[in-house]
């Protein structure tokens, strides 16, 4: 399988523990193999990420181009990019790592200390795993990988790339049976839906038990959120066991069906097989 690692006949993968910074996976990393920092895991994000802090820390050059794509509710946002020369957790390192520069001074106060974002650009070659009870991340092998098999279940995913983004894909199964596809989102808490489904789930905005948020997000979008249980299983299509019973909901006008976020990924191991198109849940 590509991008495994058969240099190391190891029954188990490398653990790397990471640090639970409210629903975010911060792990530790070697940038250029001499700076130390912590960077989010995040599926969700697209492309790699770095401050400008850390850009400079780094010395890292603009390459004169940028990458512009869009976010959850639709605003494009353009970034400059430029590569780091190394980037490494654990022993996986990837060097020429192409990464966007991006302002990180509006982000909430307890991301002060991390210096960007890596996405599933990162792992495009090797499975990587999240556990969230042991706050731990695996670095899958190819035996490792073999016995993740054997115990778990293996789902498929769509993987869409463009350019230096990666993003995943997962088909979900609603309780009123709608089958719909899902961005899987680490960098996210709660699950998303699209605003289009409340009607259908059940759900009014007049309802006492629903409750409207409205604010604005680092960039300066205002947004309207509905926060909700919904009544019945939400589950991964054609593996009913992958699933959550009455969860809490966040309904917003996005460009997806949904987000697949934390919530309903804590529940499991996860296995990111991006090579593979697949996910394994155990």
């Amino acid at each position: 399988m590509k991008g495994l690692d058969r240099t190391a006949e190891r029954p188990t993968p490398q653990v790397i523990p990471f640090l639970a910074i409210n629903h975010l996976v911060a792990a530790p990393v070697l940038i250029n193999d001499s700076i130390e920092t912590k960077l989010i895991l995040d599926t969700g994000i697209g492309i790699n990420l770095i401050s400008q802090r850390l850009a400079d820390q780094s010395r890292c050059v603009l390459s004169g181009r940028s990458y512009t794509g869009k976010r959850m509710s639709g605003q494009e946002i353009s970034v400059p990019l430029s590569e780091l020369s190394s980037l490494s957790l654990g022993s996986m390192r990837r060097e020429k790592l192409p990464v966007g520069v991006f302002d990180m001074e509006n982000l909430p106060s307890e991301l002060s200390s991390v210096g960007g974002f890596v996405s599933a650009q990162f792992f495009e070659d090797i499975p990587f795993t999240i556990d969230y009870t042991k706050c731990k991340i695996s670095i899958e092998n190819e035996s490792s990988f073999s016995e993740l098999l054997k115990k778990g279940r293996r789902v498929p995913i769509r993987v869409v790339k463009d350019g230096p983004c990666v993003s995943l894909f997962l088909d979900i199964r609603l309780p009123n049976d709608k089958l719909i596809s899902c961005e899987v989102d680490t960098g996210t808490d709660s699950m998303i839906l699209n605003r289009r489904f409340m009607r259908d789930l059940g759900i009014s905005k007049e309802n006492k038990e629903t409750k409207i948020i409205k604010g604005k997000d680092e960039t300066g979008y205002e947004y309207i959120r509905f926060h909700s249980r919904i009544q019945g299983k939400i589950s991964v299509a054609g593996a009913t066991t992958i699933s959550q019973c009455n969860p809490m909901v966040t309904f917003q006008d996005i460009i997806y069906d949904g987000l697949v976020g934390r919530d309903f990924l804590k529940s499991f191991v996860v296995t990111y097989d991006v090579p593979g198109s697949s996910m394994v849940f155990a």
